[in-house]
């Protein structure tokens, strides 16, 4: 069947007032499939197929309202739509009013009535939904078991957030192999936080070797404190063969991504010559670059440089 051919199918049964039908031609209005986009249409569409009790065309009404497609942004009315949508059991506006709810966005903020939602989306199998619960309960309701539980599901569904929280969840405990399991299967997935702290766990539990590891793949992830610590590791040959010239490098790259505390180590190396050719303009530079950001050490380096007593 043609894309026209199925326009007009779906619009003869618009006009007869198909519930369906109606939704469905609002939805091609608005894409543009087999006729031209007239927004102003599609939006008079959804609210007919939603006063029909269409829960769909209730969540395409509520983005609308959030985007500013077709009418004015309106953030209180976008919620009002998706209330009308989660309560007439659609999945997606259950899990995105828990997130309002949450967040206060077009509405008051309370998270007991968002927990409600989100656990209505959860229980449909809404993966996003299943994180965020466990997020929810483990920290605005301090209930780690119940937490957990979902972030479990959500794990098991591929949700590399929902095991990086999981591994969150564990970070501070004595046994550190519940969260060196999560934040290495977060990794997996190219996680680059999870590959942080998983270096962080390692570093902290002696096994240098691993934490160096996590640590370059946090980096290549794009984590200007993986690169940063990595760049320690080389400098102070923890897990790694010491090579200042290579400290220099991850430095670098810590410091290109904001990251202070290499700024702050790469003003050293080239004040002292350490790893690359001493320079001190740049080093003051470095030093400036963290000093603006408070960093404590590199304001007294840039002081004592400059010949100018630190407050």
């Amino acid at each position: 069947m043609s894309k026209a051919k199925l326009f007009s199918d779906v619009q003869r049964g618009a006009e007869a007032g198909v519930p369906l039908d109606c939704l469905l031609l609002a939805d091609y209005l608005r894409c543009g499939v087999g006729t031209a986009v007239d927004l102003p249409r599609a939006i008079e569409l959804y609210r007919h197929a939603a006063e029909l009790g269409v829960a769909e065309a209730m969540l395409q009404l509520a983005i609308c309202f959030s985007e500013g497609e077709g009418v004015a942004k309106d953030q209180v009315e976008s919620t009002r739509w998706y209330r009308l949508a989660a309560d007439g059991g659609q999945r997606l506006a259950q899990y995105n009013l828990g997130i309002r709810l949450r967040d206060g966005r077009g509405c008051r903020r309370n998270v007991k009535l968002a927990m409600s939602y989100l656990e209505k989306a959860a229980e449909q199998g809404d993966i996003d939904a299943q994180g965020e619960l466990g997020n929810l309960l483990i920290d605005d309701f301090d209930d780690q078991k119940q937490g957990r539980s979902w972030l479990r599901k959500a794990a098991k569904g591929g949700d590399r957030s929902a095991m990086y929280n999981l591994g969150h969840s564990f970070d501070g405990a004595k046994d550190l192999k519940p969260a060196i399991k999560w934040y290495s299967k977060a990794v997996r997935l190219g996680h680059e936080n999870a590959a942080y702290n998983l270096g962080l766990l390692h570093a902290r539990s002696g096994d240098h070797i691993r934490a160096a590891k996590a640590y370059r793949r946090a980096a290549e992830l794009g984590s200007a404190e993986g690169a940063g610590n990595l760049g320690v590791c080389y400098y102070e040959g923890r897990g790694v063969r010491r090579s200042a010239k290579n400290a220099v490098r991850w430095y670098q790259q810590a410091a290109d991504g904001g990251y202070y505390s290499a700024m702050y180590n790469l003003g050293m190396c080239y004040e002292f010559g350490d790893g690359v050719s001493r320079d001190l303009e740049l080093a003051m530079m470095y030093y400036h670059y963290a000093a603006i950001r408070r960093h404590r050490k590199s304001i007294r380096r840039l002081s004592l440089l400059r010949g100018i007593p630190a407050d």
